[in-house]
Parts: C-alpha cells; sequence; structure tokens
C-alpha cells in the first residue's frame, strides 16, 4: 500500500512578545523573520499579523484579545499551508521560538493527512464507501454523525463526526479538489511518494489512466490532543511487561515528526474509525469478538503511545447535570438564586471552559421558556467579572492597611470569598 503522511494543519496559542508588535505597526523583525500589522481583526482578537519567514509567506498570527478573560499577551498563530510540506520544519519552528521569545500556550488544531489510491484490501475509496452505506460493514463503536457527498453519482468525500467537535475524520478526492486549487506544493509532495503516478493502460482509448489519490484526515482539537501521551521510564503506571513507566504530554515538536505523527494517526483511527463486518444471529448468541478489517497499515517505528480517556467520574457528571438544571431554572423563570449558585457550582469545579462550550446549545433548549425582554446574564462572564472585583478589592485593603500600618499589611490577609449578586437591568432599545 502506497501512502504519504502529514501535517495539513497547523494552528497555536501563544503567550508573549505582543508589545513590539503593538510598538512597531509598519513591521517588525526578529531574525529572518518579519511581522507585519494587517488593518483586520477577528471574532477573539483585535489585530492580525501576517509574519514572513525570509521574505515568503510564513504564518499569520492574531493577537490583543477582546475579552479581558483571555490574557492580554495571548496569541492565536497559523501556519501557511505550503510551510507544512517543506523539509526543515522543525529547524525552522526552532529558530522562530528563539529570535522572537513566544511561548507555546497550546495545540488549538492540528489535521494529519493521510493520502492514498487504494485501501490495503484492494478496494477503492467508492467500493469503501457503498460497502458502508449498504450495511456491509459497520463502524464499530458509538455510531458518529456520517454524511457523504457526491458529484452526480462520482462520490467526492465523506465525513464522520462534526467540525465542531475536538474530532472528526474526512475523506475526499484529494486529486478532484487538486484541479480546483492551485497547491503545486501538495502535488510535488504526492511525486515524491509515487502517488498518482503509476497509470494503467485503457484499451479503448489506448491511453494512460493515473488513479486519483484520495486522503483520510483527521482533524484534532485541544482536548483531544491533551489525551494523547508518550510513555517512558518512571514509577507512575505498569507496561504490559510489569515496568514502572510515567507518561508525558505530546509537545509541538513530537507532532513534527513523521514517526509520532504515524503512531497519532494510527491510535486516533483505533479508538474512532475501525470497520468490522456485522454479526450474525448465531455470532452474537456466541459472543464471538469481531475483529477490525486491516483497512490501513502504517509502516512505522512503534512507539509508546497511549490514549487516556477523560470521560468524567459519576460525580463529576452530576455537577454537570445540576449546572445545567440550575441555569435552566434561571433562563426559563428568572430565578437569579439559582443562577447564583450555579456560578459557585461552576468555579467551585473550574468548569468555566465546559459551561462556555456548552451554554448556546443549552439555549436553544431553553429558548421557548425564555423571556426575550429580559436582560439575561452570562455565568462565565459574572465569574470572570467577580474575580476582577475581588482582586480590586483586596488591592484596595492591601494599600490601606499598608498606609496605616505597614508591618501588618506585608501579612497575607484573610479574604472573604465575593458571593455572586445579580440584578435586573431594563434592557435598552
Amino acid at each position: 500500500m502506497r501512502y504519504a503522511i502529514n501535517l495539513d494543519w497547523l494552528s497555536l496559542t501563544l503567550r508573549g512578545a505582543v508589545a513590539c508588535l503593538k510598538e512597531c505597526p509598519v513591521g517588525f523583525r526578529a531574525g529572518a523573520f518579519t511581522f507585519v500589522v494587517t488593518d483586520g481583526s477577528t471574532r477573539h482578537y483585535k489585530h492580525v499579523a501576517n509574519i514572513q519567514y525570509k521574505g515568503a509567506p510564513w504564518a499569520n498570527i492574531c493577537f490583543a484579545p477582546h475579552s479581558a478573560i483571555l490574557p492580554a499577551d495571548s496569541c492565536s498563530m497559523k501556519l501557511e499551508n505550503c510551510v507544512l510540506y517543506e523539509e526543515g520544519l522543525i529547524d525552522t519552528f526552532r529558530e522562530f521560538f528563539t529570535e522572537t521569545g513566544f511561548k507555546i500556550q497550546s495545540i488549538a488544531r492540528l489535521d494529519i493527512a493521510f493520502d492514498f489510491e487504494k485501501f490495503l484490501n484492494g478496494w477503492t475509496a467508492q467500493e469503501f464507501v457503498n460497502q458502508l452505506t449498504n450495511n456491509q460493514i459497520q463502524k464499530k463503536g458509538r455510531p458518529a454523525q456520517f454524511n457523504t457527498h457526491y458529484k452526480g453519482a462520482v462520490l467526492t468525500g465523506c465525513r464522520w463526526g462534526s467540525m465542531a467537535s475536538d474530532r472528526a475524520f474526512v475523506l475526499y478526492n484529494k486529486t478532484l479538489e487538486l484541479q480546483n486549487k492551485n497547491k503545486v506544493y501538495i502535488t510535488d509532495y504526492h511525486k515524491r511518494n509515487d502517488l498518482g503516478t503509476a497509470g494503467e493502460l485503457c484499451e479503448k482509448t489506448e491511453t494512460e489512466i493515473f488513479p486519483d489519490v484520495w486522503r483520510l484526515e483527521a482533524r484534532l482539537k485541544s482536548p483531544e490532543l491533551k489525551k494523547l501521551f508518550k510513555c517512558t521510564i518512571g514509577d507512575n503506571i505498569a507496561d504490559e511487561n510489569g515496568e514502572q513507566v510515567r507518561t508525558m504530554s505530546l509537545d509541538l515538536f513530537d507532532f513534527l515528526r513523521p514517526d509520532w505523527l504515524a503512531q497519532v494517526f494510527e491510535k486516533e483511527l483505533e479508538s474512532y474509525l475501525t470497520f468490522v463486518y456485522p454479526q450474525t444471529d448465531e455470532e452474537k448468541a456466541l459472543h464471538e469478538p469481531r475483529h477490525a478489517l486491516g483497512l490501513i497499515m502504517l509502516t512505522h517505528k512503534t512507539l509508546a503511545l497511549t490514549r487516556c480517556s477523560t470521560k468524567p467520574s459519576a460525580g463529576l457528571f452530576r455537577v454537570k447535570v445540576s449546572i445545567k438544571s440550575l441555569l435552566e431554572n434561571y433562563y426559563r423563570f428568572k430565578n437569579e438564586r439559582a443562577f447564583s449558585m450555579a456560578c459557585e457550582v461552576i468555579e467551585e469545579n473550574s468548569l468555566m471552559e465546559f459551561v462556555d462550550k456548552r451554554l448556546s446549545h443549552w439555549k436553544r433548549e431553553f429558548f421557548g421558556g425564555m423571556d426575550s425582554n429580559y436582560n439575561y446574564l452570562e455565568p462565565v462572564k459574572q465569574i470572570a467579572l467577580a474575580k476582577h472585583v475581588e482582586q480590586l478589592q483586596m488591592m484596595r485593603e492591601a494599600k490601606a492597611q499598608l498606609e496605616k500600618e505597614p508591618v501588618i499589611a506585608l501579612q497575607p490577609t484573610v479574604w472573604r470569598r465575593l458571593k455572586y449578586q445579580t440584578s435586573y437591568v431594563q434592557p435598552t432599545y
């Protein structure tokens, strides 16, 4: 099976080095990197800058967040697609962080592209999807949203999962896409890996027909990437041989190495996108195990990689259900006491990110009972505001204590936790 595997999308959350961009709006140089601030902005950031490496486009960076929840030096950077197919990307990244002083906060999104002509068993992508839609093969495990896309009667692609989720897989005809997009670097990449180059002679037309290259793409976001760990000798868990190992998170430079990238792709396929033949009633009665179809086989060095599920415990699940119930009580019946209790539970369990992500979906459920003329508060924003007020109050008390008794003021003070208060505000039109 001929294939090639590479990164196709990389976006990072960074910290630091923002002051220099604000001070030099025309252009800022850091070694071989040039930052040029544009007039654009995004939903979350006030400014956008283009980054050039030795005069060529390299990345886009967004800085100066609109929201006070994000740190002032928080940035979001996305690499140009062509850069991901260049050799020596690891060295370029090391140079970038050395010259600019940025620090990696997290990987926001990472796409792994697996390009191939046919599956290991000889199926084409069309034959594979036909088997799947006719229920001759099934996806193992929990069902996922599945959509197919056709151009006339010809399959162009399909997708498992939602684009809004932390993990999704897409299968599409890359040759067909490249006919409409000017991505010469991907065509060259395919030629270097002997993809789409071995043509077959058509007897009717006596012309050479080249096979289409298909791409199976894993689109992974930060919460999913945080579940992946590599194991080293340590003292936390025991491996299959009984030796003590400890887990370490994968960093950016691991994902830039082909052996780790292939291992991550295989691990995601194993946990999410494995296919089996349907069981007969007899096999179900005998509890016969279903063996996965060998559609893809990666030849790479086997590395110690594990994926840890982050399913919430029963206690945490009950907490999340309680938060939803309290917020429903507030949004449907304007119960401010329920809102105050929800804020306290959210902060105590550090679930601000979870609530911020789910609130828009919950509101759709609550919408029928909501009052369009009422000025509802947002729990995450209210928590952030309360923390800000608390910090200001602590600073005022410390300053007053310092002016009154300088020695006593140096000792830590006991601060009573701020209670959340809500009040109705008449909306303006």
